[in-house]
């Protein structure tokens, strides 16, 4: 009875070995489609973006949930982001240059730090030269696209010459 076990058991262990090593197949072609993403690529698409006040394509690249650290302010989704940051800033910050200093792609996240510096231009005020730090990280979603989860931008205050 035993070798009976042992005969039926080894043809129904190699056939779930196999069915296993394509599901594994399967899901790594899934994971390198989503792994073709370019910092320099998302970064430049941002700026131009920005530059052209275009936010509708701004809104679109930012998760529901993302978060943002600006100076004192944390904002915790997409909603606050858009009303508190981006529709305030995208009227008076103008000339976006973004420089990146490290960037990071991988299949589940990628980054970039670097610096920036925008023209302020307030009403009935000289336009005012902004200089900062900014890091965004960016995930893939669902629908293989790739969104901001994270903000952190920080204006770096000019020296005083002396």
């Amino acid at each position: 009875m035993r070798k009976l076990v042992y005969a039926l058991a080894l043809p129904l262990l190699t056939i779930s070995c196999t069915d296993a090593e394509e599901t594994v197949t399967e899901t790594t072609t899934e994971a390198e489609t989503v792994a073709a993403v370019s910092m320099d690529e998302l970064n430049d698409k941002f700026v131009t973006a920005w530059n052209s006040m275009d936010s509708t394509y701004l809104m679109s690249v930012m998760a529901d949930d993302v978060e943002m650290l600006s100076g004192p302010n944390a904002l915790n989704n997409k909603d606050e982001v858009v009303a508190n940051w981006l529709r305030p800033n995208l009227m008076t910050a103008k000339n976006l240059e973004a420089n990146i200093k490290v960037k990071g792609e991988g299949r589940d996240m990628a980054y970039t730090l670097g610096t920036y510096s925008i023209s302020r231009e307030e009403p009935n005020t000289d336009p005012q030269q902004e200089k900062g730090n900014y890091t965004f990280v960016w995930e893939p979603q669902a629908d293989n696209t790739w969104k901001l989860v994270s903000i952190h931008v920080e204006p770096v205050p000019e020296e005083d010459p002396k």
